[in-house]
Formats: structure tokens, sequence, C-alpha cells
């Protein structure tokens, strides 16, 4: 059989000395050398973990590692087993194991893999140099290293299997041979990785400090078991092939009795007071100092908390020219580094494990360990969540999609609807159904989507309740529902969205880039620009502000003289009275929607409108000017019989009478025709009820008065007129811009809801509460309904003050009806002629 290959001069100690003295530094130790298990070898074993070097004498590595040797498997004699001769142990050895080449070296020791031709394996061995080296301490530090790491079977332990003399006199152990690479290796990988940003870094982080928690288990074993390492750091950690951790390299490893003098036995082997053995980068400063009597298991921690700053910040804690540089800054400078990866957390768990005095660090690496695993628990929990804010986020379109179709067929089947002759067949009707069908249907899926997607967005909650991206979209989300909500003008669902909106907002960090925008939407502070012509009127402004069920204007303060511009306002209804020598005071009602920026820019224009005032003397004593710009028409309401659909619509501006036209003013209009010679229209226009005149008599010159009605009413000359159809509105409002000579003529629709509703929507012209008392109608009156005079309720009046607006009468517009109202054109009414 073929003997392994000579790997060190063989000095001058001979093999039967080497075994004397081995022998003897054996027996100086409380430390009972028992069997390996024989686990399978799966991995190689780095060089510099196994190596003696700076960890062996503190004087030559700096605990950088060294490059694997990659080396093909040898053609090996795979003959049958043979049983070992009867040879002494060390020529039992030389028969064993086939040396297979050298590893690595260090200072004083080999590491070679050797092929043991009893199991059949490849292993690692250890040994030293040469005999030269084969003094009673070293024997005794190289048999300690051989009998710790043997007695600490953990499966994050190398095993060793053997141990001996070779026959050359040379003391060897031999080990599991590990494949794989450092932890040194794995943390560089990283952050290469993470300087290029090709791809996410969260998993093999979370995989190195997983690695670090297999480190704590086994150090948290062999402290259990008496034993420190002491030189701990990434180099000394394998990571195999299978994803195996192994803690190498255990030749400085020390018992805890050992390093107490009280508890020293007196053939125990000590470090001595002021030596120093380890790897200074990773050092705690009671060992780098050499206070042997202070190094404990915070020694060890203080070394796991630097390689997880090796981890966060991808280079060792101390860096310097020589490790005697090093040694000097570990024993007075704690360290510091910058993480690149990691958070808060993992950042405050390495400073509280590396902290300067032992006593302010863990006291246990079981609690160090504890912390990681609440940390990657933590991690686990962020991840569960963001896959499923991912799943609400990839099918966000999918909503919009599907809301966009709904809305697109309902119109479809609403214009083919409109389209229908009176008298269409079912057959025509089918396919309109169908359309209808197919919207309802599209926001049916449309709803039970959102509603499932807002199930998984809560159920982020469960699973990390500060979830960051969650909070965000969950913001984002109730943003939303809240502008939804108050566009339909619902007021609890609006007071529900902005609840949670704001409890979103709240939990997103300060430095987030959506927070700010948040609050300042829940704010809602917009602006305001006003030109005038001519320029140089003094603007006050006046909120409104809810008092007795109605919303009065309250002085706030004078906003200055025009042009203002971009004027900060709180969101809010306002009146701005408007005063120019010379000129009729403007009421200007302005709506500061949520973050809007009321500018008076018309369609299509590029800058704010002027709004002309009127000189005095251009109006008359019930005369209302409207003047020109935006208002809110419509309800989203769906309870609103009849309403039309909300839209934001630009009016031109008009002037109107104060009060609705009354019965004596349309008798002065009669009369004037019968004056004229023109009494068939007189009589054709009067208010006639069922094809008779019943309320108005004539004179003997043909003239019209108010007489009893059938039912003995006297109607009274200042109720509104009534029973008259459109063409005698329109006959009324010629004869009056003819005696006038004014442009008079019936309002449109919109001009009329702005002139009574004013610009910001409200329900009624005095508000959004309705009372029976504040207008005419069949609740306002103790004998039920009936007309009243113009005059009798003054709260029945809107914000440009048009008296009667509510009730009373209905009103004749110019534009016929149409069902969902006037037609837009670019913002604008649509062009209407008569």
């Amino acid at each position: 059989m073929d003997k392994p290959t000579d790997i060190s001069d063989t000095g001058s100690l001979s093999a039967s000395d080497s075994e004397e003295a081995l022998l003897e530094a054996l027996m100086r130790f409380d430390v009972s050398l028992s069997a390996a298990s024989l686990r399978p070898s799966l991995a190689t074993l780095s060089v510099d973990a196994l190596l003696d070097g700076a960890s062996l004498d503190g004087a030559s590595l700096d605990g950088a590692s060294l490059d694997d040797a990659s080396l093909d498997d040898a053609s090996l004699d795979d003959g049958a087993f043979s049983a070992p001769s009867s040879k002494d142990a060390a020529e039992a050895a030389m028969d064993r194991y086939v040396d297979m080449g050298l590893i690595g070296a260090g200072g004083m020791g080999q590491v070679r893999r050797v092929w043991d031709q009893v199991l059949r394996r490849k292993l690692a061995m250890k040994l030293i140099s040469s005999p030269k080296h084969h003094d009673p301490q070293t024997l005794a530090r190289f048999a300690e290293e051989a009998q710790i790491t043997a007695q600490l079977e953990h499966p994050s332990i190398v095993p060793v299997h053997d141990f001996g003399v070779l026959a050359d006199g040379r003391v060897y152990f031999t080990m599991k041979e590990v494949r794989g690479e450092t932890m040194t290796a794995t943390i560089r990988a990283l952050h290469v990785q993470r300087s290029a940003e090709t791809t996410s870094t969260a998993r093999p982080f979370r995989r190195l400090i997983d690695v670090l928690v297999r480190v704590c288990e086994a150090v948290s074993y062999s402290h259990a078991r008496g034993v420190l390492h002491l030189d701990l750091k990434p180099s000394n950690v394998m990571i195999g092939e299978f994803g195996e951790v192994l803690v190498m390299d255990w030749g400085l490893a020390r018992l805890k009795a050992e390093l107490n003098p009280a508890e020293r036995t007196a053939s125990g082997s000590p470090l001595r007071p002021g030596a120093v053995a380890g790897t200074p980068a990773y050092m705690a400063p009671e060992q780098a100092a050499g206070r042997s009597d202070e190094i404990s298991a915070c020694s060890d921690i203080f070394a796991l908390g630097a390689i997880l700053a090796e981890v966060l910040s991808g280079a060792p804690p101390r860096q310097g020219d020589s490790w005697r540089d090093l040694l000097e800054e570990a024993q007075i400078m704690p360290v510091a580094f910058e993480p690149s990866l990691g958070d808060d957390v993992l950042v405050g768990i390495c400073q509280k494990a590396m902290a300067w005095h032992p006593s302010s660090r863990y006291q246990s690496v079981e609690a160090l360990k504890d912390a990681l695993l609440g940390w990657l628990d933590g991690v686990q929990r962020r991840e569960q969540a963001q896959r499923l804010v991912d799943q609400v986020q990839e099918n966000l379109p999918s909503i919009q999609q599907l809301q966009h179709e709904a809305a697109e067929t309902a119109a479809r089947a609403s214009a083919a609807r409109d389209a229908l002759p009176r008298a269409a067949s079912l057959e025509d009707k089918a396919e309109i159904w169908a359309l209808e069908d197919r919207a309802a249907q599209l926001q049916e899926d449309a709803i039970e989507l959102t509603t499932a997607l807002e199930r998984r967005l809560h159920a982020s909650f469960t699973y990390d309740p500060r979830h960051i991206e969650a909070h965000a979209l969950a913001a984002r989300w109730s943003q939303r529902d809240h502008q939804r909500a108050e566009a339909r003008s619902d007021v609890p669902a609006a007071r529900r969205a902005q609840a949670a909106l704001l409890e979103h907002a709240h939990r997103l960090p300060a430095p987030h880039p959506e927070r700010p925008g948040l609050f300042a939407y829940l704010k809602g502070d917009g602006a305001l620009s006003l030109h005038t012509d001519p320029p140089g009127a003094t603007v006050s402004l006046h909120r409104f502000v809810q008092k007795d069920r109605r919303l009065q204007p309250v002085f706030e303060r004078v906003l200055g003289q025009t042009p203002l511009q971009s004027v900060s306002l709180p969101m809010g209804s306002y009146l701005l009275l408007i005063e120019a020598e010379g000129f009729h005071p403007t009421r200007y009602p302005v709506q500061i929607g949520r973050q809007q920026h009321w500018d008076g820019v018309a369609p299509g224009g590029s800058g704010p409108e002027p709004i002309p005032m009127m000189p005095l003397g251009s109006l008359g004593p019930d005369d209302l000017y409207v003047p020109a710009g935006w208002f809110q028409s419509g309800t989203n309401d769906v309870n609103v019989l009849n309403a039309l659909p909300a839209r934001h619509v630009w009016m031109d501006g008009f002037i109107i009478k104060r009060h609705p036209v009354t019965h004596g003013e349309f008798i002065t209009f009669l009369n004037d025709l019968v004056e004229q010679g023109r009494t068939d229209e007189a009589e054709k226009w009067a208010p006639h009820y069922h094809n008779a005149t019943r309320s108005h008599g004539r004179d003997a010159h043909g003239r019209f008065y108010l007489q009893p009605d059938a039912e003995g009413e006297l109607w009274s000359p200042d109720w509104p007129v009534f029973l008259i159809d459109w063409e005698a509105a329109r006959a009324y409002a010629g004869w009056l811009a003819q005696r006038e000579d004014q442009l008079w003529r019936l309002p449109f629709e919109w001009e009329w809801e702005k002139g009574a509703r004013g610009v910001d929507g409200r329900t009624f012209p005095w508000g959004n509460h309705f009372e029976a008392n504040f207008c005419n109608m069949r609740l306002s009156l103790p004998d039920g309904l009936s007309p009243v005079s113009i005059r009798q309720f003054p709260s029945d009046v809107c914000t440009y003050g048009l008296v009667g607006a509510a009730c009373n009468c209905l009103v004749i517009c110019l534009d016929p009806f149409r069902k969902g109202g006037p037609r837009l054109v670019a913002g604008r009414m649509a062009p209407y002629s008569v």
C-alpha cells in the first residue's frame, strides 16, 4: 500500500519522543478523548479556518481567508477493505492515509487532503508542519484543539475522526472535509451585487443573518460545554454546498475554568496574563488588552457582533495597515461602522453585541440569537405582507379597466335607449337590455375584485402592522374613497375614508415621500387668484358658516386690492365682496375645493378672466349681477329626483331680476298690449285656468284686473305670476326688453341654477339643510299649499340676493327641458338659439 507523500522536514525529534511528549501533554488537561462520530463528509475545509497563523500565535496572519484549493478527485484504489496490520500506531496511520496534496499552510501548521483507505473517504488532515515545532506547549495546544473540537458534537462544528502521530513524528488529527465557501466570500459577493444593483439583495442578505443564527447556535452549545472559541470571524465560518453552516478553527478555544484563576486546575495551561491571541479586527477590548481574567462568553458575543457588522457594511469592523495597529485600536477605540444594508433594528442588535463594556452586551449567545430570530421573524412577516401588497397593486389596473368598460357600456346603452322611438318593440329593446346587463355585470365584477383586494390589503397588516408600503397603499386607497365620497356629497362615507386616511398617513415615517402630500390633502388648503376690470378693487373675504341651519357669510378679513394672485385659503365656501369707487359692489362667491386653485380662468383661457365691475347707475334697484365664473351644477345624490348630474360648468356673467315676475307686473304688460290695440295678444297671454280666464277680469276699457277666482279667492298682485305658458313668458321678456331698452330674456336653465344656488353646489339657496319655514311649500303654511307674496319668506334667498328661488311657483327657463341637462362644449353651455 502506498505511503503518504512527505509533507515537511522531519527535524531531529524521533517518533517515539513525539509520542511521549504528546502523551504527557494530553495528561495535563481535564478533557477526555472520545471517538468522533463517523458522519458523512460533505465539503472542503477552508484553509485559514484550519491553519494556526495569527490565530495560533498572534503574529503572522491578519484573519483574511485564503483561496480554497480546487483539486480533482484522484484516481484511487477501490479495492476491498483491508483491516489495519499489527504495526504500531504511527505506521498504521501511514498505511491508512494516502496524501492527496496540500490544501494550505500556515506558520506552524498544514492542512492536507488525504484518502482514508479504511473507510474509503476523503478527509482533511491537520498536522504540525515539522517535528521541530513539537515543543510541549505547542503539542499541548494542538492536542487541546483536537480534543475540544472532537467533544463538541454539534451539527455546526466539524467532527474530528482521528488523532495520532505519523511515522515521521508529526502529530495530526483528521476531520470531515467541507466543501463550500467561507462566510467572508458570501459577504463580499452580497455587497458586490448590492453595488451593481442588478437584482434584489433581500434574500441573500436574510440568508446571511440566518447563517449567523446557526453560528450562534454552535457557539451557544460550546459555551454550555464550558468552551470559548475566541477567534470568531467570517473566514472561520464555512457555508457548505448544501446549506450547512460550520464554525471552524477551534485552535484558540479555551475552557471557561481555564480563564478564571479561582477555577483553574493546578496543571492547567491558561493564557498568560498579557498574552494576546486572536484576530484584532473582530476582537473584544478585554481580549485585545490581554486581560485573560476578564475574557468570558461576552468576548465571543462581541466577535459575533463584529461578524454582523461586516454583514451590514461589507468590510471588517476594524481595518488597519498592520496587526499591531489593529490590536492597539481594539484596546482603545469602540467599533464604528457604516451599514449599507439592514435596518435600525439590526444595527441596534449589532451595536449592543459590540458594546465596549461586557456588562452592556448581550449576556448570553442565546439572547443574541433570539434577537436575530426576532428580526428574521419580522422580515418573514414583512415579506408576506409585501406579497399581499404586490398582489393588490398588480390587480389595481384590472379594477380600473372593469370600471372603464362598465361606464362605456352603460353610456352606449343610455344613448341607444334615448334614440328609441316611443313605440319601440321588445326586439328593438333586446340589444339595449344586453348592453345594460353587460354594464351591470362589469360593475359587479369590479366591486367583487375591489372587495377581494381590500381584504388582501387589510390582511397584510395582520402579518406586519407597521408595513410601510401597505400603509402607503392603504392611504392612497382611502384618499380615492374620500375623493369619491366628497364628489357625491356622501358625508358619512367621506368621514370614514378621512379617518382611515389619517390613520395610515400617521403610520408612514417622516421621510416617506408620500406623507407630506397626504397631510396636505387632508388639510385641503387651496388658493385664490382674482382680477377685476378695472383693477384696484378692494376685496373683503366672508366665509360661509353654518348657523341656524343656514350658510351665512361671516366677515374674516380684507384680502387687499386686485389683482390678487395665489392667495392661500383653507378649503371652504366664501363670499367675496368686491368694491371700487364709482361702481356697484359685486358679490362674488367662490368654492375653494380640496387643494384647488380658484383662478378664474375660463375654458380655453390662459389667465384669470377679469371680472367686469358694473358702473353706478347701470343696475336697477331689483337687478342682480351674477359675474362670470365656474359653478357646481347638479348633484350625484341618487335620492334627489330628476337631478342633473354633477358637473363643473363655466357661465358667462349675466343680470337677473331679484324677484319673480308678479301678477301685478304681468297685468301691466297685458294692459300695455291693450293700449297698443293688441287685445288679442293680451287675451292669449293672460293666465288661464282650463282655458278660461277666471282670476283676471276686464273693465269697460278692456283693461285687465284681478278678481276672485271660482273658489272666491282673490289673487294678490305681489304673488308670482302662474298659469302662463312658455310663449307668454317669452312675450313678457320681449316686452320688458323693449320698454327698458335692455336685453331682457328668460334665463337659461344653468343661469337660473347658478343664480339660485351660487357656486358651491349647495342643495338649497340658503344651504344644505331643509326647513319648511325657509320657503313656501306644502308644509310651510297652516292651510296647506297656496301662493304667497314674493317677500313673505326672506330666508328663501341665495348668495347673489335672488329671492324665492326655491319654492312658491315653478320657473320657466328659455331652453327646453333635456334629459341629462344642457349640453356642455369644452366646459361651457352649448350655444342655443330660439
